[in-house]
């Protein structure tokens, strides 16, 4: 089983789509105009995992939506990510809590493998984990 794709609600996507742009490198596919708010949303596509993120304009009651999302990625995107994350002045998180004060990189075990991870937050309080094998 793989995700095939992610429908995020969001406060603002002209910002959710430059954080997932330009963080983590999904590229805008396509727009389309959602059939539960009638607003206008847009597609970004990681082809080299083939994952839609499909970011939803939604009003700051119902956000975050969702509340964790977990990208796990090869070493090079996980520096990456870091590396951008940090450029940009991000607070980076090794636990999940928004109040986390171990900063950085942190480690986890799940299903019998460890894993490398650290958390951000999208323009929208979206916690997003970004994970690679150890």
């Amino acid at each position: 089983m793989r995700v095939n794709h992610l429908i995020i609600g969001c406060e603002d996507v002209v910002k959710s789509q430059w954080f997932y742009s330009n963080i983590l490198g999904f590229p805008l596919e396509n727009t389309f105009i959602d059939t539960g708010t009638g607003k206008e949303g847009v597609v970004l596509v990681d082809k080299s995992v083939e994952l839609e993120l499909l970011l939803v304009p939604f009003n700051y009651e119902r956000l975050p939506s969702p509340q964790h999302i977990a990208f796990e990625v090869k070493e090079d995107r996980f520096d990456q990510i870091l590396k951008i994350a940090e450029g940009s002045k991000m607070d980076i998180r090794s636990m999940p809590p928004l109040d986390c004060k171990n900063k950085g990189v942190g480690t986890t075990e799940v299903r019998g493998k460890k894993f490398a991870r650290f958390y951000l937050l999208d323009p929208s309080r979206v916690n997003i984990e970004i994970m690679k094998l150890c």
